[in-house]
């Protein structure tokens, strides 16, 4: 992809080696858009790497101009309450209150029984 000059990954898997080999590899790269991969950590020095970059959306800016409908990010701090001794999962509050579908619910019980 050495003549690429525009890319957008959008809430990919990408992390910090992917993006480096991006900008490595690409040296005609004028746009990146890396919106929601929650996995790069913009260190100096990837962002001096991407200061040649003219359009540059980094993982937590502004979703507002994306043609797409963009939900909120999950972290875990949106599974647990700190209020309950028993970290009580408040998506799971949320699912019996049928704010959650049959595949989130599912994920859900996946991760209680991995951090159990």
């Amino acid at each position: 992809m050495h003549e690429l000059r525009s890319l957008q990954l959008f809430a990919n898997s990408l992390r910090n080696e992917g993006l480096a080999a991006i900008l490595d590899n690409c040296p005609y790269l004028e746009s990146l858009d890396i919106r929601h991969c929650f996995n790069v950590n913009m260190d100096d020095t990837l962002r001096a790497k991407c200061a040649r970059i003219k359009t540059l959306r980094l993982p937590y800016d502004s979703t507002d101009d994306y043609d797409f409908q963009v939900q909120k990010p999950i972290s875990l701090a949106d599974f647990y309450s700190d209020s309950d001794d028993d970290c009580v999962y408040v998506s799971m509050r949320a699912s019996r209150q049928g704010e959650l579908d049959e595949e989130d619910r599912m994920m859900l019980k996946t991760m209680r029984t991995f951090l159990e």
